[in-house]
């Protein structure tokens, strides 16, 4: 079965749910000879910059290792669309090395903060899935952007969105 390392926002299933792509299992896992960077443009205000993987030989990336149908892999990729491109990468999971798909950012811009909100959904992926207290640590220390009011109004209006879909998704989607 195919495989996705998460190491961004997708690490948290509501995420994955929230875009209707399912997955058969989830491990935590770790990406060797990658350093974890906020390098991808976002929204210059709201969401500054999303998280990407580059290549550093003294650095580990901790995500989350998921199994999916070739189907939902593609969906994915769908999704991370243009501002990406797909790496074919090795991880060590639970059970060893394995192959695995990822994603690197096409064009990164250096100097980006992200949002509080981001960094507070890859802390939830984190948490769901049991990865190192040294991710939660890096993730923590992060400076991150921050607008009163704006980003709270932005928050409260993600949230609403991600419940409505909720509620709308099929539930074999769920599972």
């Amino acid at each position: 079965m195919p495989a996705y390392f998460a190491y961004g926002a997708n690490m948290c299933p509501d995420v994955l749910l929230r875009r209707a792509i399912a997955w058969e299992h989830a491990y935590p896992a770790r990406l060797a000879g990658f350093r974890l960077e906020f390098t991808t443009p976002g929204l210059r205000w709201i969401e500054p910059a999303f998280a990407s993987v580059a290549v550093d030989a003294e650095c580990v990336v901790h995500g989350v290792l998921y199994e999916m149908s070739q189907e939902a892999l593609d969906r994915l990729g769908e999704f991370e669309g243009e501002d990406y491109r797909e790496l074919d990468v090795t991880v060590s999971g639970p059970d060893g090395h394995r192959p695995a798909r990822t994603y690197q950012c096409l064009r990164p811009i250096q100097g980006r903060r992200p949002s509080r909100r981001y960094l507070g959904v890859m802390r939830s992926g984190a948490l769901t899935h049991g990865l190192p207290d040294e991710l939660l640590a890096s993730l923590d220390a992060v400076d991150c952007a921050y607008i009163p009011v704006v980003s709270e109004l932005f928050t409260a209006a993600f949230g609403t969105f991600d419940y409505a879909h909720r509620l709308l998704t099929p539930s074999a989607v769920r599972s």
